[in-house]
C-alpha cells in the first residue's frame, strides 16, 4: 500500500501534467492515509481545473474549516512535504 507522500507525489506528477482526474484519485488516497487538510486544497483545484464549479467550492470550504490559517494556491500544493 502506498504511503501518503507517495500518493502526494503521484498527484503532483498528473497534476503537472494536466491529469487532472488522475490526480484527484492520488490526492484523495492521501487524504484517506493522512487526513491533512492540504490534500482538501488539492482535491478542490482538481475539481477546479476539471470545471466541477460545485464539488471545488466544496472542497475549498472544507479545506478553509480544517486549515484557515494556512497559505493557499501553489505554495500550499508544492510545500507540503518539502
Amino acid at each position: 500500500m502506498a504511503s501518503a507522500k507517495q500518493h502526494f507525489n503521484q498527484g503532483n506528477r498528473h497534476h503537472e501534467l494536466g491529469h487532472y482526474q488522475e490526480a484527484l484519485s492520488e490526492f484523495e488516497a492521501a487524504y484517506m492515509a493522512v487526513p491533512d487538510p492540504v490534500f482538501l486544497f488539492n482535491i478542490a483545484q482538481c475539481h477546479r481545473k476539471m470545471g466541477h464549479d460545485k464539488e471545488a467550492i466544496e472542497f475549498y470550504k472544507s479545506y478553509l474549516r480544517n486549515a484557515p490559517m494556512r497559505p493557499t494556491g501553489l505554495t500550499c500544493r508544492s510545500g507540503f512535504w518539502s
